[in-house]
């Protein structure tokens, strides 16, 4: 009669324990994860402050992105390696030389960072064929970065690229038209 009680207390403790042991795996999986999170939003404000330094060194893209990395640009579906992204950066900030990103939302999802900002420059060099125009422009740009194993392994930048082209002097013309 005394033993069915002492089980019942037993089984209830073994419970209790083995819950508490799977509620802290949880509760761990989820700290790992913020702290994941964090470091992968830190590392997107490092890119934003490099871009905004004009920093194209190898060692500045290494510490932030894989070598094996694949960034894609507005309007193609082809993606930059490591090696063209740094060309490409050195390329724009030789034609925007004061250019300056201002990261306006973050958000963060497991191993990705979605950044919306806010670019203005200066056209003080050749962009895209075009020459140094001396105007100013300002858009919004929208920065995907996901990561793997601490570094950017992917990202996406998406900017209104017209958009720019107008405000540094282009004229959009309708097919056959000459207005």
């Amino acid at each position: 009669t005394c033993a069915l009680p002492i089980f019942l207390v037993f089984v209830f403790i073994f419970e209790a324990c083995t819950e508490n042991k799977a509620t802290k795996f949880k509760l761990d999986s989820i700290l790992v994860q913020e702290r994941t999170e964090a470091e992968n939003k830190s590392n997107v404000q490092k890119l934003i402050d490099g871009w905004n330094n004009k920093d194209t060194t190898v060692n500045y893209y290494a510490g932030l992105y894989s070598r094996d990395c694949k960034l894609y640009l507005t309007g193609s579906q082809k993606y930059l390696t490591f090696n063209e992204k740094i060309e490409s950066d050195k390329a724009f900030f030789k034609a925007f030389p004061d250019v300056v990103y201002r990261s306006e939302e973050v958000f963060t999802d497991r191993n990705s960072v979605i950044t919306r900002l806010w670019m203005t420059g200066t056209q003080n060099g050749t962009f895209i064929g075009m020459p140094a125009s001396g105007k100013k422009f300002g858009t919004s740009c929208i920065l995907i970065c996901k990561f793997d194993q601490g570094k950017i392994s992917e990202q996406w930048i998406d900017y209104n690229q017209t958009g720019i082209l107008v405000q540094l002097g282009y004229e959009l013309k309708m097919p056959g038209s000459n207005k």
